[in-house]
């Protein structure tokens, strides 16, 4: 892509990435008649060829080129700062001391049992 070479594929029995990552800068073909298909194409329509080659230079320059890809994994470590951990419990429990977890389970447990089961441990007799 880099240099504006029309990609042609196949699809794979396991494997597929290659197919997103081509996009529209070439072809994934499903036979080898296809295959030999798109190549004679590419070779005997020289403004296919080209229209092709235009795309692969411009799916290159949108996906892998290199300040586009250092802005990609600086978006994702700029969420992962301002949001550590999606989930609300975990950020909770993982903004606490350990021994502030066990405190905040005991008092849960406290407050299920008095609650939910009518048990009150602290009640005194």
């Amino acid at each position: 892509m880099f240099f504006g070479l029309p990609i042609v594929s196949h699809y794979s029995e396991f494997n597929n990435g290659h197919v997103e990552c081509i996009a529209n800068a070439g072809r994934v073909v499903k036979t080898v008649e296809e295959y030999s298909e798109e190549l004679r194409k590419l070779m005997e329509n020289k403004e296919y060829y080209f229209q092709k080659s235009e795309a692969a230079k411009k799916r290159f320059l949108e996906k892998y080129e290199l300040n586009g890809q250092v802005k990609i994994f600086a978006n994702i470590y700029r969420d992962i700062v301002k949001n550590p951990y999606p989930h609300k419990l975990k950020r909770f429990f993982s903004s606490l001391h350990y021994t502030q977890n066990i405190r905040v389970f005991l008092a849960w447990v406290y407050l299920k049992l008095k609650y939910k089961f009518g048990i009150d441990l602290l009640k005194r007799k």
